[in-house]
């Protein structure tokens, strides 16, 4: 009997070995491990946040282009009123010449454009007083 309870006691201390080997659960990961996700989780806002930087500047860009594109076309529709405004000048169509500088009124002009104004005025004012000193056909004399 001795020699069954010897194999029997093997048999059971194997058994209990089996199963305590059984239920061991893995260990938590270590913490290096929860360390290099973070790290990798950082990393990867890190790229977006570029991307979204980068993304930024190229609409800024495009923004700016599409700006100067608007002046530059704007600077150009004000040039051709101005040009067209002189030849009505110099043709003496004053009504025309009104319609085209009303026209002007909405419009940002470049300094050169301005000055280029200015002087019309001026020109539009001195043929106004001379015309007026001379008197329209069929008019009475101007009153000093």
């Amino acid at each position: 009997m001795r020699k069954n309870f010897g194999s029997l006691a093997v048999a059971l201390l194997g058994v209990a070995a089996l199963a305590t080997a059984c239920n061991k659960s893995e260990p938590p990961p270590a913490p290096a491990t929860h360390i290099e996700n973070f790290e990798k989780a950082a990393d990867a806002a890190k790229a977006a946040a570029e991307r979204a930087k980068q993304a930024a500047q190229k609409q800024a860009e495009a923004a700016q282009v599409a700006a100067q594109k608007a002046a530059n076309e704007a600077t150009a529709q004000a040039q051709t009123l101005i040009d067209n405004a002189k030849k009505l000048v110099a043709d003496g169509k004053w009504q025309e010449v009104l319609a085209t500088l009303v026209q002007l009124k909405d419009l940002k002009l470049t300094p050169e454009q301005e000055v280029s104004l200015l002087e019309m005025k001026e020109n539009l004012e001195k043929l106004v007083r001379d015309s007026l000193s001379k008197g329209a056909p069929g008019s009475p004399p101007p009153t000093k």
